[in-house]
């Protein structure tokens, strides 16, 4: 006995000293045969979403291929799909305590804590994703996991984009990849997870088009001969991210598993500790900084090479009791811990350190139906003591078919990214003391998978909110202002036509601050069928894109800030598209012609200031599912 608890003891000091810090996984979820891997990666401070409508066609295949236009039906973008993109709603912003600022790439990167491995029920399992278009652009990803043994999964997704563009300077080559590992013990003592995320991003930039009339009334255009600001710069950004987790399940650690441990938590406390370190990098070139592009020219007249790096060390050590069933569908867990997080930034020979360290605290309850959540980080040492954050989730389940109804709540003091308080470059200097932004989030909605309807209501109030205006510096907006979005996803279907619905009503507190549409739609209209014994699924049909008229963003390629503008509104343009979808077996294939109406009217289709959306443009897509 006393070998045993040896051997055990020293396996406790291996686990606290072998790895810097913990990320915490709340909650367990369905199992690969008896093991737990799919409620990794989990962080407190994550809000629970609605169900994705079931439907093979609604935010995918030929609706849905572009990474961005998942997100929202209308995105600020500066052209072909993987160029500079604005969600202001970014995930690393709820996820860290504070983000370095350059976002504009992030829907086309892989994200390290995006993805939940462990969902196929397959040995073997290989997705791959391919579109081709009709001006030089291919997009691929490729997805694989594979069960070695019940007890280790390993997996990789590699990802490859490049698109020319239908004006001069607007070609973009991506290529990421990352690969990931999982173990746990037979024994359900110890478990593990390691992963490595690499995103690579090149894309030149142009600057827009310098003569929008030209482009909006000639009858006939070859977009490529339409002047442009920069005629020489590109950007580039590089990413890594190292991720490494372990839980130790400390009471099967210390004594034999009984009936009550049905789970990896159950009637358990588990200690995680995990690490999370990222670095980026981000470089814009360009060999003609004297053009009269840009106002300020501080350090070079010949060449502009303005770069900054980023690193961070993010790390949650946790400790969590998890209840057995103390009734029928009751159970409750409840833990707590440290977070730390430690940046480095540079720019331009000067640099600066950030350190943070906050207690955390979360609980979690199931009882019956009902899933309520809350976490809560308050920082203890640092540069920022008056910060906090923290979030309060309900998620009810309303019946067996998976309709749910949500409700959350978050709120935070925190500092603005890094990039909006520091930057130093050839064309861009700031150098801020920003008050801490104080905000709130509400949400409320309901998904009924009977009715293919989900409706989200969601409303962000922020204090010492930070925009850009036309002079591309960050600014902060010292009162309180409320930006909210109704959100509505519905599918129709009557006999063989179907009709797919994202449509989103958007409000803005002040416009010279946050600019969004007052309405956006994205509708498909199709007929669909089986044939051949249900070996062929079709449909075909049209679709059209649209938002109100507003004063879209502008945007500024040195520094990578969308901003505000009022120099021209964008939008109340129909993007029209005619497509066929087919189904066969494992297999879904798409052929689309988008935005067919280019050039029969006024060509009035913006994504963002100066930058016009894709033309006509026919495109090709199959995803195929290997399995076994």
């Amino acid at each position: 006995m006393k070998i045993q608890f040896n051997s055990r003891f020293l396996f406790l000091l291996f686990f606290l000293y072998g790895s810097p810090g913990s990320l915490y996984a709340q909650g367990d979820s369905l199992t690969i045969d008896r093991f737990y891997f799919r409620d990794f990666k989990k962080v407190p401070g994550i809000p629970v979403d609605l169900s994705p409508i079931v439907n093979d066609s609604i935010l995918k295949l030929s609706q849905f291929y572009d990474i961005a236009r998942q997100q929202k039906a209308h995105a600020p973008a500066t052209g072909n799909p993987g160029s500079a993109v604005f969600i202001d709603d970014d995930f690393e912003r709820s996820l860290k305590f504070i983000n370095d600022g350059f976002n504009q790439f992030d829907p086309y990167l892989i994200h390290p804590l995006k993805r939940r491995f462990g969902n196929a029920p397959f040995k073997r399992f290989t997705n791959i994703n391919y579109h081709l278009a009709s001006k030089k652009e291919q997009h691929i990803f490729i997805s694989h996991e594979q069960q070695i043994q019940p007890w280790f999964i390993v997996g990789l997704d590699f990802g490859a984009m490049t698109s020319e563009g239908d004006f001069s300077r607007q070609l973009n080559t991506n290529r990421n990849f990352d690969i990931y590992l999982a173990y746990e013990a037979p024994s359900s003592v110890y478990r593990t997870y390691l992963s490595f995320t690499s995103n690579r991003v090149l894309n030149q930039e142009n600057g827009g088009i310098t003569t929008d009339s030209v482009f909006e009334n000639a009858s006939s255009l070859d977009a490529r001969t339409l002047p442009v600001y920069l005629d020489n710069a590109e950007i580039t950004q590089k990413t890594r991210d190292y991720f490494f987790q372990q839980d130790l399940n400390l009471s099967r650690l210390f004594s034999k598993r009984d009936s009550s441990m049905r789970s990896f938590k159950s009637n358990s406390f588990v200690l995680s500790t995990s690490t999370w370190w990222s670095r980026k990098s981000v470089l814009f070139t360009s060999s003609n900084p004297d053009s009269g592009y840009f106002a300020n020219v501080y350090f070079d007249t010949v060449q502009t090479r303005d770069s900054s790096f980023y690193d961070d060390l993010y790390n949650v050590a946790m400790i969590e009791y998890t209840s057995p069933d103390i009734s029928e569908n009751v159970q409750f867990s409840i833990g707590g811990g440290v977070e730390n997080q430690q940046l480095n930034y540079f720019t331009y020979d000067s640099d600066t350190k950030i350190n943070h360290t906050s207690l955390v605290a979360s609980a979690r309850i199931t009882v019956g139906r009902m899933l309520a959540g809350m976490a809560f980080f308050k920082e203890i040492n640092g540069d920022c003591k008056d910060c906090y954050r923290g979030n309060v989730d309900l998620s009810f389940r309303i019946n067996k078919n998976g309709d749910r109804a949500i409700v959350g709540f978050a709120l935070r003091k925190s500092p603005v990214s890094i990039k909006d308080q520091w930057y130093v470059s050839n064309h861009f200097i700031w150098k801020n003391n920003f008050n801490l932004q104080e905000q709130f989030d509400v949400k409320a909605g309901f998904g009924i998978q009977k009715y293919k309807l989900n409706v989200l209501m969601s409303s962000n109030i922020t204090k010492n909110r930070i925009f850009y205006r036309e002079d591309y510096l960050p600014q902060s907006y010292g009162d309180f202002i409320a930006v909210s979005t109704l959100t509505i996803d519905k599918i129709f279907n009557v006999a063989h036509f179907g009709s797919d619905n994202k449509v989103e009503l958007s409000q803005s507190g002040n416009e010279q601050v946050v600019s969004v549409p007052l309405f956006a739609t994205y509708t498909s209209l199709y007929y669909h069928n089986i044939f051949f014994k249900g070996a062929l699924g079709f449909k075909a049909g049209f679709d059209v894109n649209y938002f109100t008229e507003y004063y879209g963003y502008g945007y500024m390629p040195a520094t990578g800030v969308f901003y505000i503008q009022d120099e021209k509104k964008i939008g109340n343009y129909p993007r029209l598209g005619a497509f066929v979808n087919l189904k066969i077996k494992t297999a879904s294939l798409f052929l689309k012609l988008e935005n067919f109406n280019a050039g029969l009217t006024e060509r009035t289709y913006y994504g963002a200031l100066h930058y016009p959306s894709p033309g006509r443009t026919f495109k090709f897509g199959i995803s195929w599912d290997f399995k076994d």
